[in-house]
């Protein structure tokens, strides 16, 4: 078990910190002209991802984490497990829903490419390797030409059932591209 002292902590290390997995996303030095040197913490809890700073004391030490990230191909649902394929040794990794939650609307049987994130051999989080995925629109409201006040724009479902708003002009059967991170449309693929 390795253990790392807070001043030692860089952007992108995890940790153990009260009981959960912990990240950092951003440490500053403060050496204050009166009382103690702190070390102030931005940090992400990767098993709930809130987001979190606090100061430490710059001579604790916390066990430090390996986080393995995998590639694996989404290959199927299996009743409330979504089933991944590691590309290199064709092993499978059952993973439950509740870690597919940000990203179940964005996966396609055979096609999605994936990022798992391990710890000590337990499954952290499931996210796609791209930002931005093509997806075919199965249902599209009709444009209604009135409807222009603002940006004119209408309902869609797309393949994965994910309902989004995009530009009047895409209809079914339409393949466009979707930021993964705000559910917003991009451009047509």
């Amino acid at each position: 078990m390795e253990m790392i002292a807070a001043i030692d902590l860089r952007a992108g290390i995890a940790f153990e910190y009260e009981g959960g997995v912990w990240q950092v996303l951003y440490q500053d030095f403060m050496k204050p002209g009166k009382g103690n040197a702190v070390m102030r913490v931005r940090m992400k809890n990767l098993k709930n991802g809130s987001i979190v700073e606090t100061t430490l004391n710059p001579n604790n030490k916390y066990k430090k984490f390996t986080i393995d990230k995998r590639e694996m191909l989404f290959s199927y649902v299996d009743g409330e497990n979504y089933v991944f394929m590691d590309q290199e040794d064709y092993s499978q990794l059952e993973v439950n829903a509740s870690f597919i939650e940000g990203c179940k609307y964005y996966l396609i049987e055979g096609e999605t490419i994936c990022l798992v994130l391990i710890c000590e051999d337990e499954i952290l989080g499931v996210s796609t390797k791209d930002e931005k995925v093509a997806l075919e629109v199965v249902q599209a409201e009709p444009a209604v030409r009135g409807n222009t006040s603002q940006s004119a724009r209408k309902k869609v479902t797309l393949q994965t059932g994910l309902v989004i708003e995009v530009p009047l002009f895409i209809e079914e059967g339409d393949k466009i591209i979707v930021n993964v991170n705000d559910n917003s449309y991009c451009s047509r693929a």
